[in-house]
């Protein structure tokens, strides 16, 4: 991050969601691994559904 603040770019860091980081995935990597046809990692995405 500091190389890009060094070069005069603005920088938003962004942690993401322990649980995509934990299948290797942030902003839309998962969806673009099952288009290519890439099976994503084992229990991916487990979380219960809650109808409200």
């Amino acid at each position: 991050m500091d190389s890009f603040l060094n070069a005069g770019y603005d920088v938003i860091l962004s942690a993401g969601k322990s649980g995509e980081n934990s299948i290797g995935s942030n902003c839309g990597q998962y969806v673009e691994k099952l288009k290519k046809g890439i099976s994503p990692a084992e229990k991916c995405y487990t979380y219960n559904i809650k109808e409200i």
